[in-house]
């Protein structure tokens, strides 16, 4: 396992967390370091998931869950915002 999580670069997921957190309330300007925090976390889950296969598999897991929920969500506002709702 690398940084490639399902296809889809890491950095895409952090991304969509992060867009989460603010629409939750963080600040922006802790945006940053919260990133390079998720990022290091991350980080150890790949090394981890190297390690260990039984992990690998649960990684995967919650990172295709991640993304699909954000890939719905996504979908869900654009249909939103194009009805003008």
């Amino acid at each position: 396992m690398d940084f490639a999580v399902i296809g889809v670069p890491a950095a895409a997921i952090i991304v969509a967390i992060i867009q989460l957190a603010k629409k939750h309330g963080l600040n922006s300007r802790w945006a940053a370091l919260v990133s390079v925090g998720l990022g290091v976390i991350l980080s150890i889950a790949v090394y981890l998931a190297g390690i260990n296969p039984q992990f690998a598999v649960w990684l995967k897991v919650v990172m295709t869950g991640l993304l699909t929920g954000f890939g719905a969500a996504g979908i869900y506002s654009s249909q939103k915002a194009l009805r003008g709702k």
